[in-house]
C-alpha cells in the first residue's frame, strides 16, 4: 500500500530555521536530545525574553530598552530535539551556563523544574528516550542557535545587522570559518591565520562575544600590512 510521497524540506514557505519553545511545568522533567551549541546573550524581559542590541554588536546599534531603564540579564538559548524529533528550545540562566555548554551534541538529556514556582530550567545529560535520533540531515549537523534566535526576536535592524557581516542577504546566519588565536587569546595577523588553523590552533567561533573586536583587529592590522620587496614579510 502507498504512503504517498515524503515531505520535501525544498517546498517549504522559508528557507529559514524555525523552533518552537519547549514548555516544562513545574515539577516535571522531559527528555530530549542536543540539537546543537547554546547560544548566550544579554536579553531584556518584557512579554518575552528580548535582546539587548548594544551588548550583542558591541554597541554598534542603540538599544531601546536599555534607553528606558530596563537592566539586561544573561540567558542561554539551548536547541533541542524533542522526543518526536522536532526542533525545539529553552532558556536558561547564567548559573548553568557551564554545565549545559559542557554537554555533547546529540546526547540524550533531562529538562526539568522544581515543584516550586520561581525554580528555573535545568538540563541535564540524563536518557530518557530510547530511541536514536536519525544520523541524516536535519539531526546529524548541529542547529546553529542564534539563526533561529534571529527568527524569534523579529527584530529587522538586528537581522540586517547580521546579515551585512556575514554577507547574506536574508534572515539566515551563514557560519564563518573563525579566527585563529594564539595561547594568550589574541590573534594571528591575518597573512598567518591559514597556517595557524592547519598547525591546530585554537579557533575563535564567529558567534562568541568577541569575534567583532577580534575581526575589526585582524582587518586594521591587515590593512597596514605591505608586501614585501624580497618576498619574506615580518608575520607574527
Amino acid at each position: 500500500m502507498s504512503t504517498g510521497k515524503k515531505p520535501d524540506p525544498l517546498r517549504k514557505k522559508s528557507s529559514a530555521p524555525h523552533s518552537t519553545y519547549l514548555k516544562v511545568d513545574n515539577g516535571k522533567k522531559i527528555g530530549a536530545y542536543i540539537a546543537g551549541e547554546l547560544y548566550g546573550c544579554y536579553t531584556h524581559r518584557t512579554h518575552s525574553a528580548q535582546p539587548c542590541v548594544s551588548s550583542i554588536t558591541d554597541d554598534a546599534l542603540t538599544c531601546a530598552l536599555c534607553a528606558g531603564g530596563l537592566i539586561p540579564e544573561w540567558r542561554g538559548y539551548v536547541p533541542l530535539w524533542d522526543a518526536d524529533w522536532t526542533l525545539r528550545h529553552v532558556l536558561i540562566n547564567e548559573e548553568y551556563y557551564e554545565s549545559v555548554n559542557a554537554i555533547p551534541f546529540r546526547a540524550k538529556v533531562a529538562v526539568s523544574r522544581d515543584r516550586n514556582k520561581i525554580s528555573p530550567l535545568v538540563i541535564r545529560e540524563e536518557v530518557m528516550l530510547n530511541r536514536e535520533i536519525p544520523n541524516r540531515a536535519p539531526w546529524a549537523a548541529p542547529v546553529k542557535m542564534v539563526s533561529i534566535c534571529l527568527v524569534l526576536w523579529k527584530n529587522a535592524e538586528l537581522s540586517n545587522y547580521f546579515a551585512k557581516f556575514n554577507g547574506t542577504s536574508g534572515d539566515e546566519l551563514v557560519e564563518r570559518a573563525g579566527i585563529a588565536v594564539k595561547d594568550d587569546g589574541k590573534p594571528y595577523s591575518a597573512p598567518m591565520q591559514a597556517a595557524a588553523k592547519r598547525a591546530g590552533a585554537s579557533v575563535v567561533s564567529p558567534l562568541d562575544a568577541d569575534y567583532e573586536r577580534i575581526r575589526a583587529r585582524l582587518t586594521n592590522k591587515a590593512s597596514k600590512l605591505k608586501p614585501s620587496e624580497n618576498g619574506n614579510g615580518k608575520h607574527d
